[in-house]
């Protein structure tokens, strides 16, 4: 029986749309079919993915992290120069901001006729860096961007960046013991 996202679950929801967007989009269907979320647009862009789901109450952009047999998303972890961010607000990662950038017209068009339901946005990894930016683009153009929930997500900008969020709320669950959490971390990156 299909279930409800609502405030207390939602963490729990986004953990599972998040580990769903490592699927293929039948697969994934289920998942977002379980919590009423029955329209989906799966974006896939020079090796960027991203599910766009939807009801009449919320959307939900959900961004798949890293999968180590994919050079764009090795490449992407691994160019860590700094780049201007979209709206001149700070440095963010080169190679998150260019995946970003891969799907970001898509994630618009397909945004721009939902701004009566709430955005959420999540991912995992690799994908939680880049629905960092992506939430902080859509809440510079959209003023119901709800939330932002990130799983084990790499650091994405400077503080400049990152004082300039507006996302009102945001949540980053890490695993202290992660390895590759700490190397991206530890990396001496200079934004």
């Amino acid at each position: 029986m299909a279930q409800k996202m609502t405030d207390n679950n939602k963490p729990y929801v986004m953990a599972l749309f998040s580990g769903a967007a490592y699927k293929n989009p039948e697969d994934a269907k289920k998942t977002f079919d379980d919590y009423q979320f029955v329209n989906q647009k799966f974006i896939d862009m020079g090796g960027a993915q991203c599910y766009v789901v939807w009801n009449d109450d919320d959307v939900v952009i959900i961004f798949r992290g890293t999968e180590p047999n994919q050079w764009s998303d090795v490449k992407a972890d691994l160019k860590t120069f700094k780049s201007t961010s979209m709206y001149k607000d700070g440095f963010v990662h080169g190679g998150f901001k260019d995946e970003v950038d891969k799907v970001w017209d898509e994630i618009d068009t397909t945004i721009s006729v939902m701004e009566d339901r709430q955005i959420h946005v999540t991912g995992h990894s690799l994908g939680g860096a880049m629905a960092t930016i992506c939430a902080k683009r859509l809440s510079e153009e959209y003023e119901n961007v709800h939330c932002l929930y990130t799983y084990g997500s790499p650091r994405v900008g400077n503080p400049k960046w990152c004082k300039s969020h507006k996302v009102s709320q945001q949540s980053q669950f890490t695993n202290q013991q992660s390895k590759v959490l700490h190397k991206v971390e530890n990396l001496s990156l200079q934004l």
